[in-house]
């Protein structure tokens, strides 16, 4: 895979994943507006690329 189309696939995954955990983590189910308490909130991250230039 060229290093353009990888570049690409990744911005548009990146993307794709922002517009779909948003809009879910910003309502709370009950409606009251104040979404997730932060002691709940967990954050998992994944390298995708490296040693780019």
């Amino acid at each position: 895979m060229s290093g353009l189309r990888r570049v690409g696939l990744v911005l548009t995954m990146a993307a794709l994943l922002s517009a779909t955990v948003v809009p879910a983590a910003s309502a709370a189910p009950d409606g009251s507006g104040h979404g997730v308490p932060l002691d709940q909130l967990t954050v998992v991250t994944t390298p995708v690329a490296s040693g780019l230039k």
